[in-house]
């Protein structure tokens, strides 16, 4: 698995590390890996390439607008957006 945020290295290795997710990426693409943000699709294109696996077999989870267009152009994409809600309680 990988990432593809837009987020710097910086800010996505500390994310990682709060909820202890960093051991299950081996690929971590960030916005200092690339050139063209999203919604241009490098940053996943990249992820892909590096896993070693064409764009086409990929699937993209996703929560933003402009990631769920970057991902739509050459993969399949999901809405988490869907599957996740926040509650807060005063």
């Amino acid at each position: 698995m990988s990432i593809g945020t837009g987020s710097t290295k910086t800010g996505a290795k500390k994310t990682l590390e709060v909820i202890e997710m960093q051991q299950y990426f081996d690929i971590v693409i960030t916005a200092d890996d690339i050139i063209n943000p999203k919604p241009h699709p490098e940053t996943f294109l990249k992820c892909a390439q590096l896993m070693g696996i064409e764009p086409k077999d990929c699937v993209v989870f996703e929560d933003g607008i402009l990631g769920m267009q970057a991902a739509e152009t050459a993969m399949m994409v999901i809405d988490i957006n869907e599957y996740y809600k926040i509650e807060f309680t005063i």
